[in-house]
């Protein structure tokens, strides 16, 4: 169950291009997942890609083994909120998409390799 009184608060990571990269680290059931956010602030759509590093109980700054990401944003905030309802899988990191061997633990998050190329 996803409980909104306990909803952390969303940290910017960076901006790149006038496009803030924002995550939090929620609870979904008990696992700790990754949410993120992402704020365009163009005028026009842009492709951004990036990878994903994690901290986990046995591994620090640990690549996801998904490598690199990308998603086409258009103006405004594209996000996701919960884990009920994925509208966007790229803006969702479950335990298991961290390392495949096993069931992390993710303690931090960090983006890596950011790009923003205006379409």
């Amino acid at each position: 169950r996803f409980d909104v009184n306990q909803t952390p608060e969303w940290t910017l990571y960076t901006t790149v291009r006038n496009v803030d990269f924002y995550y939090r680290i929620a609870d979904c059931s008990g696992r700790k997942v990754v949410l993120m956010k992402f704020n365009n602030r163009n005028a026009q759509r842009v492709k951004v890609t990036w990878k994903e590093v994690f901290n986990t109980q046995f591994e620090a700054q640990k690549e996801g083994f998904r490598g690199t990401k990308q998603l086409t944003l258009p103006t405004g905030e594209t996000s996701q909120t919960d884990c009920a309802n994925i509208r966007v899988k790229e803006l969702v990191v479950l335990p298991s998409q961290v390392n495949p061997t096993y069931q992390a633990d993710i303690k931090r998050f960090n983006f890596k390799n950011i790009t923003v190329v205006s379409l």
